[in-house]
């Protein structure tokens, strides 16, 4: 009966958005079972002051298994899914492994560096994904490489945890409030054996009534989307990888544009739409791992951008965008997030592609020659005086010469 209640819930808030402004439960791995003992196990929903930069979210172990999660972006690849879509992880972890141990813990961050300020103890398992995890209601997954979910979870804010320096905890098959500042990550959540009073129950009263649908708005189909970073030298079991960022403040639908491989003579037609300032992915199994030239075209088969890059790059590096379309390689990917800038000290960087800029009225085509110094009229005139004088100078000699 609880489990028939749970799905009835779900269904309710799932297919009623206008629910989000009541109070709803959180209940977690309800709607079927999982084959992977792992569950969300901690979630720091709204963190104080907004900062989405701070939200996480901690899976654990309880089974008697080692579980492996695989990152990056791949056809193994597991996912993070909230109401903003599916999101891949990190390739590697910014600490610890992506394997985690019977009864250990592993963290989902929004930006893993910024969740370490918190708790600059932390010594566990960290990856970075992108995450939104709204602060009336949500619903988040974790998927396997076969897209099954292994684990899921549903929260509202009439369970505490709202802007308060606490977080969501899992006991006896719910979620409590923490009763530590920030949350308990990779520890024993704090609500364990702890007596606490009854857990508040869902609020569901009269359902509103349903308002009247907008008029659909058509989405753009073309606008200022860029490459925005390129994977072209993958690890084992890896893929090939274009990140497309719409640089609108508008939905745009991507629906048969496609992208353009110049070299290789291939087309890989893209459906979907990418979200205002959002980001799109895109495999290319088979991108020339020295040189490539890269574009994009519009349904209207208009080019919208395109890149060249002519020299290879270390293995599971990616280059990628910077602000004035400057490009660098980094040897942290960042699929589905702004990019981040880090070579090692030891390796000397010795790529910088050309981004070639089409004619179009969102990116000044002078731009191309950013990194081209100008040659400077006042030495050209000294370099031909100079020239001009050594050549009189030998005449005068060779005038000299032939008289004696």
């Amino acid at each position: 009966m609880k489990t028939f209640l749970k799905f009835i819930l779900l269904s309710i808030l799932l297919a009623s958005p206008d629910l989000a402004k009541r109070d709803y439960f959180l209940f977690s791995d309800f709607a079927f079972a999982a084959t992977v003992s792992l569950r969300i196990n901690e979630i720091m929903y709204s963190p104080p002051g907004q900062g989405s930069d701070k939200e996480w979210v901690e899976l654990y172990n309880f089974g008697d298994k080692e579980i492996e999660i695989f990152g990056g972006v791949s056809k193994n690849s597991w996912v993070f899914v909230d109401s903003s879509g599916a999101h891949f992880l990190a390739k590697e972890p910014l600490r610890g492994s992506l394997i985690i141990k019977p009864k250990e813990f592993l963290i989902l961050a929004n930006n893993a560096e910024e969740f370490l300020k918190s708790h600059p103890n932390f010594s566990g398992n960290l990856a970075d994904t992108t995450m939104s995890l709204p602060d009336s209601y949500g619903f988040i997954q974790i998927k396997n490489e076969q897209g099954v979910a292994v684990s899921q979870a549903l929260w509202s804010q009439n369970l505490g945890a709202n802007a308060n320096n606490r977080t969501l905890e899992f006991t006896k098959n719910i979620f409590r409030e923490s009763l530590r500042d920030y949350g308990s990550p990779g520890e024993e959540n704090s609500v364990e054996n702890v007596v606490l009073p009854p857990a508040p129950s869902p609020v569901i009263s009269s359902l509103p009534k349903p308002l009247a649908s907008p008029t659909p708005q058509p989405k753009p189909k073309t606008g200022k989307v860029v490459l925005n970073e390129i994977s072209y030298n993958p690890g084992q079991g890896s893929q090939a990888w274009v990140e497309l960022k719409n640089q609108e403040t508008k939905e745009i639908d991507l629906s048969g544009w496609k992208i353009v491989q110049l070299q290789k003579k291939g087309e890989t037609f893209i459906q979907g739409t990418v979200k205002p300032n959002g980001f799109f992915m895109v495999n290319l199994p088979g991108l020339n791992k020295n040189s490539e030239t890269v574009q994009i075209f519009d349904s209207e088969n208009k080019k919208i951008f395109e890149v060249r890059y002519s020299s290879p790059i270390p293995l599971d590096w990616s280059a990628a965008r910077f602000e004035d379309s400057i490009w660098k390689i980094t040897s942290r990917p960042t699929p589905e997030k702004e990019n981040i800038y880090f070579v090692p000290q030891e390796i000397k960087q010795n790529f910088v592609p050309q981004e070639l800029i089409p004619m179009i009225s969102f990116e000044n085509s002078s731009k191309v020659l950013t990194n081209q110094n100008p040659p400077d009229k006042n030495l050209l005139i000294l370099k031909g005086l100079a020239l001009s004088f050594l050549l009189s100078l030998c005449f005068v000699a060779l005038k000299k010469k032939l008289t004696l």
